[in-house]
């Protein structure tokens, strides 16, 4: 008599198809200080590799903006999820808080907070769950725009700071110029006016800082261009200055 193994064959299948739905690359989740720049910054890389919504989820901190609010606002909904978002709880693989160094007090905590709980938590297929803090030095702002210089100590400026904890303390100026220069342009276009313009205005204010202290402490080396580039600072020629 020859064995039925047609109900094995369909739950077989039954399985395959349930594995299949199942992306092979890990589920992310990454929280934030900031409610729209470093969220923003996500989303696009997101959309720009196509990535489903499903794997990579970004939410700002709730609980606050210090470091360690955010690490622990990550570790809360990790675990507990979030129905009304469609969170699953412990649904995904890696977990990142992302704040600024700034003037926080808490930086250090939060560290190692993040570290503490990095492979102490299982996910919903009781895998161990990386979970890390991804600190930028002073501010992601500074970062997004010079992130191919090292900076290891906090930005210095007398003005204002602005909304976002930063120090730059002219962006209302540069995002009206931007406004004007951007007509009908779209939104989407409108951040790379904006960008290049602070970008522009830090490399003026960094050459005038180092030139200015050179003409009081060695006045042979105010025009010598690297005595500039030694200090990590741009050269500016004479013709191009304000």
């Amino acid at each position: 008599m020859v064995r039925d193994n047609a109900p094995k064959e369909h739950q077989k299948k039954q399985l395959e198809r349930k594995q299949g739905r199942r992306a092979s690359y890990d589920r992310i989740l990454i929280f934030s200080e900031g409610s729209k720049t470093e969220p923003n910054y996500f989303r696009e890389i997101r959309a720009a590799y196509r990535l489903h919504k499903a794997n990579v989820e970004v939410r700002p901190s709730e609980l606050g903006t210090a470091p360690t609010q955010v690490v622990q606002y990550a570790n809360k909904l990790f675990e507990g999820g979030d129905r009304h978002r469609s969170i699953q709880a412990r649904a995904f693989e890696q977990v990142f808080a992302v704040f600024d160094r700034d003037d926080h007090d808490s930086y250090h905590d939060a560290l190692a907070q993040a570290d503490q709980i990095n492979g102490q938590l299982r996910n919903d297929i009781r895998k161990p769950v990386t979970f890390r803090a991804i600190a930028f030095v002073p501010s992601f702002e500074l970062w997004l725009l010079l992130h191919f210089e090292d900076k290891n100590t906090m930005a210095q400026n007398d003005t204002a700071k602005n909304g976002n904890g930063g120090n730059l303390g002219f962006e209302a100026d540069l995002f009206k110029a931007a406004d004007k220069l951007r007509g009908n342009m779209g939104p989407s276009d409108y951040k790379h006016v904006a960008l290049w313009l602070i970008f522009l205005k830090y490399i003026s204010d960094a050459f005038e800082a180092k030139h200015k202290a050179l003409l009081t402490e060695d006045t042979q080396a105010v025009e010598d261009k690297d005595e500039h580039l030694s200090g990590n600072v741009f050269w500016v020629q004479k013709e191009a200055r304000p």
